[in-house]
């Protein structure tokens, strides 16, 4: 059975560059900050 998605709100992220400044913050914490905004 296929569901049809629908996104109904967006949220920016932070973009780092390697190395920089996110790179203590692991992807699912950057990830949950995310989904915890919408």
């Amino acid at each position: 059975m296929q569901r049809e998605v629908v996104v109904v709100s967006g949220v920016r992220t932070a973009i780092g560059d390697f190395g920089g400044g996110l790179k203590d913050f692991p992807p699912t914490e950057l990830g949950a900050k995310v989904v915890r905004e919408v």
